[in-house]
């Protein structure tokens, strides 16, 4: 019997202990069965029916980690400055990891070489022999749609650049607006706002469209609301470049659930934000998608579903409703980084 790869020596054992009555020998990648006739029959019946359990199960593996990779791609940045996509196996890997929101996946690479992602970097980095290689998570059918247009307004829409912050000028109405809203949340501190960059990311636009649009097929409001959130200078710089991520939950508490956290008033949002120099401090104010929300708790990774429903809420806040906590990382965009 040949092309039997698939059978491991427990199931030879398994197979011996069933039949004693047979020999098995194996030469030149080939099974040779020795014994009565009848036992032989009876054996031979017995491997085809493993291997094809074994065979389908196999099979079932490799159409679901196809199916992983038409919806989700991770890719990493090669030495050539491309992002280069992960095996059809190590894609599945990698997403099922982040999915259960570990911290962090192991694997070897397709070159044999020792190399782990970690997921509660911001940004995330893939680390091969100590060495630091960006990484990041392509939602495949948002890539596909072109319908959505940037903004005509960015500076960047022309250039093909994948992200830029653009200055505002304090006298336009863009800036009015955006300041008006950070100094009204203030609650009596006084800070003085020394710049105001639009974020613009096409990626990261892209993929908060597509999100929004998915409240609006299922006729649902996705209470888009404006909304700020603090950090260092270095962190906001990140998620101007790579997006939010909420596997980096936790740094500043995770009060009212496990994810990334958004105030209404500056004057929350300003606790957190830390720079090298008084000229480094900053913060996000972004567009989020706080749909329907519940009152979270610490111990929520996702938010729970509603009051007899097995749709879930889309975010979850505090009984003031002041703060708010997001899990899916396109629901939010970082659309101003405010300088003060």
């Amino acid at each position: 019997m040949k092309n039997l790869t698939s059978l491991t020596v427990v199931d030879l054992q398994k197979l011996l202990e069933k039949f004693p009555d047979i020999e098995i020998t194996y030469e030149n990648k080939t099974l040779n069965l020795y014994g009565f006739k009848n036992s032989i029959s009876c054996a031979i019946a017995e491997l085809a029916l493993q291997v094809n359990n074994k065979m389908a199960g196999h099979f079932s593996s490799m159409i679901d980690q196809m199916k992983i990779s038409t919806d989700i791609q991770w890719q990493y940045l090669s030495d050539s400055n491309d992002w280069k996509n992960f095996s059809v196996y190590l894609n599945s890997l990698i997403e099922s990891n982040y999915l259960k929101k570990e911290s962090k996946v192991s694997f070897t690479n397709e070159s044999n070489n020792a190399a782990c992602i970690f997921f509660n970097m911001n940004p995330m980095i893939y680390l091969i022999d100590n060495k630091r290689i960006n990484v990041r998570r392509i939602d495949m059918a948002q890539l596909d749609d072109n319908s959505i247009k940037i903004p005509s307004n960015w500076i960047s829409i022309n250039s093909g650049s994948d992200f830029y912050l653009a200055d505002l000028n304090p006298s336009s109405p863009e800036y009015l607006s955006v300041s008006n809203q950070f100094i009204s949340k203030l609650q009596n501190n006084s800070v003085r706002i020394s710049k105001i960059q639009r974020v613009e990311n096409p990626y990261l636009f892209k993929q908060y469209q597509i999100f929004k649009e998915k409240f609006i097929k299922v006729n649902k409001n996705p209470n888009e609301m404006k909304l700020f959130h603090g950090s260092t200078h270095e962190s906001l710089l990140k998620i101007c470049r790579f997006g939010f991520n909420r596997s980096y939950c936790g740094k500043n508490g995770v009060a009212f659930g496990q994810g990334v956290y958004f105030a209404v008033n500056s004057s929350y949002s300003i606790k957190y934000s830390v720079g090298h120099a008084i000229s480094d401090r900053c913060m996000i104010l972004a567009k989020v998608l706080v749909g329907e929300s519940c009152v979270g708790n610490s111990q929520m990774k996702v938010p729970p579903n509603q009051p007899n429903s097995e749709i879930p809420f889309d975010s979850t806040c505090d009984p003031g409703k002041s703060i708010f906590v997001c899990y899916h990382d396109n629901q939010c965009y970082p659309e101003y980084l405010i300088y003060f």
